[in-house]
């Protein structure tokens, strides 16, 4: 059912194993290293996403009491004008409301994956499975 899931665990713990095979072939053999540079890696990817997520949010926090206005306004009069005059505040200001979730959407499942991939880890040298040296 959730081949592709399985697909990106697999894909996170053939990664993990190139990167201690890359700790090993510098001197350093670590999982917790590799799990680091995994880590940093995969932040880095997402960072795009993290940026479009929090410049929505701002912008929505930034709007926060102009909504409120609106609300407070036609809330119990006219609640079809209410939301009309606070989607129209969207387009005058180019937010978009759903652009805080939909990129929390697409990074959850690579997130997860990496929490699965460590969860049942399967160590080619377990002995370098620790963080000190």
């Amino acid at each position: 059912m959730f081949d592709w899931f399985h697909s990106i665990v697999n894909g996170m713990t053939a990664l993990m194993n190139w990167l201690y095979s890359l700790t090993v072939s510098i001197g350093l053999p670590s999982y917790a290293l590799a799990i680091v540079i995994l880590t940093v890696i995969i932040k880095v990817a997402l960072y795009p996403l993290s940026k479009k997520q929090m410049q929505s949010m701002v912008m929505m926090q930034k709007l926060a009491p102009e909504i409120k206005a609106i609300q407070e306004k036609y809330k119990t009069k006219d609640p079809q004008k209410m939301q009309q005059l606070i989607m129209e505040l969207y387009k005058q200001h180019n937010v978009n409301p759903m652009a805080g979730c939909l990129p929390l959407l697409v990074q959850m499942p690579i997130l997860i994956a990496l929490y699965r991939a460590l969860f049942d880890f399967p160590f080619l040298n377990p002995e370098h499975a620790h963080f000190s040296g």
